[in-house]
């Protein structure tokens, strides 16, 4: 089951930022249930990107319904595969794991392509990077909580 867990976390740091990135994404009613302390944390998280990739109010309207778009979408996705908010996260078998992580990676590079149209060069690095220090905590993170 740790694998299991692994792999359905790794396609979860797009999501993540784009609900960092998106105010919207805190009070949809597709958005995921969480604690005030978690919404504090994102709050928190989504004011350094948005310092971090000095975006102007323009690139912020643009992005806000990019990245709501590519927020429904994953959460389609997840309720396809049954890891949906609503009850319990089903288990997936390997195929199923595969499909779902392709289907993510798709709307990871559909997205990514959307954004990059939006940020300058610099902006859009800096982009990048931001993703992969979440990735990298995301994936610690898990490796704690099963350790």
């Amino acid at each position: 089951m740790t694998s299991t867990r692994f792999s359905l976390i790794r396609p979860l740091p797009g999501l993540l930022l784009t609900i960092l990135l998106t105010n919207a994404g805190l009070t949809s009613a597709a958005a995921p249930e969480i604690s005030d302390e978690q919404r504090e944390k994102i709050e928190q998280q989504l004011q350094d990107t948005k310092a971090r990739l000095k975006l102007t109010p323009e690139q912020e309207a643009k992005l806000t319904p990019i990245l709501e778009a590519s927020r429904e979408k994953r959460m389609e996705v997840f309720e396809k595969y049954g890891l949906g908010n609503s009850g319990e996260r089903k288990k997936l078998s390997f195929r199923e794991k595969r499909a779902l992580g392709k289907e993510m990676k798709t709307l990871r590079t559909e997205t990514n392509k959307q954004v990059k149209e939006v940020l300058s060069e610099d902006q859009y690095n800096e982009y990048l990077v931001i993703q992969d220090e979440r990735k990298q905590k995301m994936r610690e993170r898990i490796q704690n909580r099963n350790s």
